[in-house]
């Protein structure tokens, strides 16, 4: 997935006190301690996203399988993840690597020595990017000078629906994030984040599916990484810049 402007988990830390729907702000403390209440999760997810002055959705279906780490100062958590059937990506707390199945090649990043910059060049690491990974930025949502309210999800009446909605910056408008969510367990469905910058629109959809928590080990990642850790690798180098003239 190419490298792209992103609009992402807008979260503010802003405290203002706004009147936030009590219910809305109760369901997402109770979403934030299902969330923190488990050490991994794994997930099939369909990522959309529309980018800034685009006029189509790009789409990548995919399988997250996480567990969180503390005491990671890069990532904060162990990962292993695969998109469209074309590219996994793994992660167990020392490089990270990326294989590609049809090319049969596998690029790894020297996070040590060179830092998360070639990682964060595409965008496929989106796939995992939902509040899991850190469930305390949910509460920076209540209180502060957002506005949250919640309803029952049109599309699934069993479901329900928070509406963040932030205020306006000076260039970035109409922003705001929906979580859906179960509940019965209070477990993620659905999360869209959205907003305007220079009457264009940029929007990101995680839908999850077939969510599964505390089954994910560091010897399940490492099956993964096993299918391909004989192969040939490369590292990964940043693409050489592109000037104008």
């Amino acid at each position: 997935m190419k490298k792209v402007i992103l609009l992402l988990f807008i979260i503010s830390l802003n405290f203002a006190f706004a009147k936030d729907d009590p219910e809305a702000a109760k369901a997402m403390r109770n979403i934030f301690s299902s969330l923190q209440s488990h050490k991994s999760i794994s997930y099939d997810v369909v990522f959309r996203i529309k980018t800034l002055f685009a006029n189509n959705y790009e789409v990548s279906k995919g399988k997250v399988e996480i567990i969180r780490r503390e005491d990671d100062k890069f990532f904060g958590i162990y990962f292993w993840y695969s998109i469209n059937d074309t590219l996994e990506k793994y992660y167990d707390g020392t490089d990270v690597f990326g294989y590609f199945p049809k090319k049969k090649s596998v690029i790894y990043y020297d996070i040590k020595k060179e830092g998360l910059e070639g990682f964060y060049q595409e965008t496929d690491g989106e796939v995992m990017r939902i509040p899991f990974i850190q469930p305390k930025s949910l509460l920076g949502l209540i209180g502060s000078n957002n506005n949250l309210k919640i309803s029952t999800y049109k599309q699934n009446k069993n479901y329900k629906i928070i509406t963040v909605s932030y205020p306006d910056e000076q260039k970035v408008k109409n922003m705001k994030m929906e979580i859906v969510f179960n509940p019965k367990d209070f477990t993620l469905v659905k999360i869209v984040s959205s907003g305007e910058f220079k009457n264009s629109k940029q929007v990101n959809e995680w839908n999850l599916s077939n969510v599964k928590f505390d089954q994910v080990t560091e010897e399940s990642l490492k099956k993964h990484f096993l299918n391909f850790s004989k192969l040939k690798r490369t590292k990964y180098e940043k693409p050489k810049p592109i000037f104008n003239n």
